[in-house]
């Protein structure tokens, strides 16, 4: 499928629904590299039918389960022909399949009459520039693949004010061979096993916004795309041989590890072992376990210099029609080495803290509420969210997102309110934001956009008022900006800002172009500009 198919499919709406896969209840607690995930998956669709266990893992959409009982459905059944054929699947549901099912390709060389397609050759290329009140920065991607085959890629960034010279700071390269059994990947790659104790790379969620974030989806091993180059750098490799699933890899100044996988039709249960050049290492056991809606999951991690013991598991539960519930505990020693982990937390390390969360969602509402003591600074937090839709009619949407967070350090507490009201009637969208947050001092912030989308362009006008006298209270709002480029700045003082957004696309080229003019009290005003252009083959 063309890049462009997907290109101007995206937006809120689309991130919106990635933010509930991955666990976040908004857009601006996404990272970049989860972004661009959703940007690719959306030009390339999962062909679910065809691919393997380790690609389809590698994509991220699923967990190591689902793609066992994803497999046992193919084996025994055929192959999955639509979002509701996939909710009947043992760990989705309807709610799952329609979130995932712009990311999916339901194509079956099954269907009467039609022959087996040949994997396809795929090439994308994608240059952006951008200038920033007087400084400069730029970057690129260039992406080869045959689909089941084999992958290759490269990607190089600058950031503003720095100077073009080789190397770039965001850099990444990688080479994947995949074959029936086995895959090989040389260059960078991603390596998330378990439940983030032992080896989990790159961007990691911290706190728990939903159900589904109390919960980490390993996907192994898997290529590094991102611009910003977050992972390892060495090759790794893994071997399937029935339900036994073998990984490795060796990373060029950091861990090398393996990780040992049984997969059955109702669960899962692996073993990881790293070691690093610092002479520093640990062993884990991880096991996930599902039945009729009910998710078990738990992992026990060592830290072999010190022999500290750490632990977190949890439950998720079904509850009346489309509930969820879940509950989680976590242990984390002081000294516990945080470098590589990647688990559910309150704090920015999975190390010394202590702590159990709560949460809930139903089909319009969500709500958390999480508890954590860090023994060494002899602090506790509490944090809670409350987010959810007030009213649907017609093309009316209205939205709410409550958040707070009470500490024993200073600044003690942090409270957030905020409204967004939404209009839609065809290619025509409205949008209204007002949100207030207070720590020390109470920041203001309210913006509106407007746009059109059609099926060969789009154009999007916004503007931003803002008034936030202390840092602690700074607010954080989702721009609109072009694949790859996803950015949620913090507004921070007093002032305002306008913004344009446009996008054209051809038959297999697109361009976007981002302008912007911020001014603020007591400084001089920044004007910006982005531009980016991509091709496909």
């Amino acid at each position: 499928m063309c890049l462009l198919t997907g290109f101007f499919g995206t937006g809120r709406a689309q991130e919106e629904n990635f933010g509930v896969l991955v666990g976040e209840t908004e857009i601006e607690a996404l990272d970049i590299s989860q972004v661009e995930r959703l940007e690719h998956l959306l030009a390339h669709p999962l062909r679910i039918n065809e691919l393997s266990r380790s690609r389809l893992l590698s994509s991220g959409l699923f967990s190591r389960y689902q793609v066992a009982t994803l497999l046992d459905w193919r084996e025994n059944e055929g192959d999955i022909l639509s979002a509701g054929e996939l909710a009947l699947v043992d760990g989705f549901g309807l709610r799952q399949a329609e979130l995932l099912a712009p990311f999916l390709s339901f194509v079956s060389d099954r269907l009467p009459g039609q022959s087996r397609r040949k994997p396809e050759l795929q090439a994308e290329m994608i240059l952006r520039g951008a200038w920033r009140g007087g400084e400069g920065s730029g970057g690129g991607r260039l992406t080869l693949s045959r689909e089941d085959r084999w992958e290759a890629g490269a990607a190089a960034r600058t950031v503003y004010g720095e100077r073009l010279d080789w190397p770039p700071s965001g850099r990444a390269a990688y080479v994947a061979v995949y074959r029936r059994r086995f895959r090989v990947i040389l260059g960078d790659f991603q390596a998330r096993f378990g439940q983030g104790l032992a080896l989990w790379s790159g961007f990691s969620l911290s706190g728990i916004a939903s159900p589904a974030a109390a919960i980490r989806r390993p996907s192994g091993l898997s290529v590094c795309r991102s611009y910003a180059g977050s992972g390892f750098r060495g090759i790794a490799a893994d071997l399937e041989s029935g339900r036994w699933t073998f990984s490795g890899l060796a990373a060029h100044g950091g861990p090398a590890a393996g990780n040992i996988a049984w997969f059955g039709r109702y669960g899962q249960v692996s073993a990881t072992a790293l070691y690093r050049p610092d002479a520093t290492g640990r062993i884990s056991l991880d096991g996930r376990f599902c039945r009729s809606g009910t998710d078990l999951f738990a992992e026990v991690a060592r830290d072999l210099p010190s022999g500290l013991t750490a632990a977190v598991g949890g439950v998720i539960l079904p509850v009346g029609e489309g509930g969820r519930l879940a509950v989680v505990a976590r242990h984390y020693p002081t000294g516990y080495l945080a470098k590589d982990a990647g688990a559910v937390r309150s704090g920015t390390k999975v190390s010394d803290e202590t702590g159990a969360a709560v949460a809930f969602s139903h089909v319009r509402w969500t709500a958390s509420l999480d508890a954590a003591w860090h023994p060494s600074k002899r602090q506790g937090q509490v944090k809670f969210l409350s987010a959810g839709t007030l009213l649907q009619r017609g093309a009316w949407t209205w939205k709410y997102r409550i958040a707070g967070r009470y500490r024993s350090a200073e600044p003690r507490c942090r409270m957030g309110l905020r409204s967004d009201l939404l209009w839609q009637q065809g290619p025509w969208l409205v949008t209204g934001r007002i949100e207030t947050a207070y720590s020390r001092k109470t920041g203001l912030l309210g913006y509106a956009e407007a746009g059109w989308k059609g099926l060969k362009g789009q154009l999007w006008v916004r503007g931003t008022v803002f008034r936030i006298d202390d840092w602690e209270s700074r607010i954080y709002a989702y721009e609109r900006n072009a694949p790859g480029n996803f950015s949620v700045p913090a507004y921070y003082g007093r002032g305002c800002e306008g913004a344009l957004y446009a996008g054209r696309k051809g038959r297999k080229w697109a361009a976007w172009l981002q302008a912007s003019l911020l001014c603020r009290k007591e400084k001089p005003g920044r004007a910006g500009l982005k531009l980016q252009v991509q091709r496909t083959w």
